[in-house]
């Protein structure tokens, strides 16, 4: 289930036409250098005597493809190819059709390098085999890292979009971006990890309410820059100074008592200056 949720995440398409250029470059000159130094398709057996010419040539052929689908075909299909509908999921299965593409044209390409040619169906699915194994490990990692990149540019536009004053609402996102709380700030009271699960603590009138996110402390710590008040004070927590009720210790570690709350929090030693400038300011 999680993986499908993943795969249902949105993922960045290619947003302009040199984006796309750039990457179709290197991925042409990859599989120019793989070629030549490993030799697939049977290159060794090629009527022709240059293996740089020909692995040129695989490279040649992995510009003419991705060109195609990475920047003629989102121009003919606008409202399929866009960032608006865009997943994981259909990105992972864009990458694959590109490297079936792919394996096709090398396959008509490698053939008319031997005397006797073999246009039959297994050798295409050996050649295509070989290309998905190839690419597809690759495009995976890149995949990861546009996601991971894409959440933690999200992460940064919300938190410029908060404003820097008393009165502001701090928005929480969770990791898959589906979920999501709008607490004004000065209802907020301690933020807690909680294995891959997020605890807010916040006041409703007199009440004290919780809520779970999924999400690691540290990419709500990066949301909450604008939020002098709400500071990290220990690897677990973040807790908002202005509702500090006690301290509990002295310079060397100490213990906070926050309104609503019956549990001392923990401030780590290295977090005692931060947490007691904020505290005066």
């Amino acid at each position: 289930m999680r993986f499908l949720a993943y795969l249902r995440r949105p993922y960045p398409f290619y947003t302009n036409s040199r984006q796309a250029l750039l990457l179709v470059l290197m991925i042409s000159v990859f599989i120019s250098l793989f070629c030549y130094i490993f030799r697939p398709f049977g290159i060794d057996d090629s009527v022709i005597n240059n293996n740089l010419l020909i692995s040129f040539g695989f490279g040649l052929i992995t510009l003419m493809v991705c060109l195609f689908n990475m920047v003629l075909l989102p121009k003919i299909f606008p409202d399929v190819l866009t960032n608006r509908s865009w997943t994981v999921g259909k990105e992972l299965l864009w990458v694959i059709w590109i490297l079936l593409g792919i394996a096709l044209v090398n396959w008509i390409y490698a053939n008319l390098l031997y005397e006797e040619p073999k246009f039959d169906l297994l050798s295409y699915v050996v050649v295509a085999f070989y290309t998905i194994l190839v690419g597809l490990m690759p495009a995976i990692g890149v995949i990861l890292y546009k996601q991971s990149q894409t959440l933690k540019s999200q992460i940064e536009e919300v938190s410029q979009k908060i404003g820097k004053t008393r009165e502001g609402v701090a928005y929480l996102i969770s990791e898959n971006e589906k979920d999501k709380l709008a607490i004004p700030r000065n209802q907020i009271l301690l933020i807690s990890s909680a294995g891959n699960y997020i605890e807010v603590f916040y006041e409703r009138g007199e009440k004290l309410e919780k809520a779970l996110l999924r999400n690691k402390i540290s990419n709500l710590e990066r949301s909450l820059d604008s939020f002098p008040e709400l500071i990290r004070c220990h690897r677990k927590h973040i807790i908002n100074v202005d509702k500090i009720l006690a301290l509990d210790g002295n310079n060397q570690g100490y213990k906070v008592k926050l309104f609503h709350l019956n549990e001392l929090v923990p401030v780590s030693r290295s977090y005692t200056k931060a947490v007691s400038r904020a505290r005066m300011s």
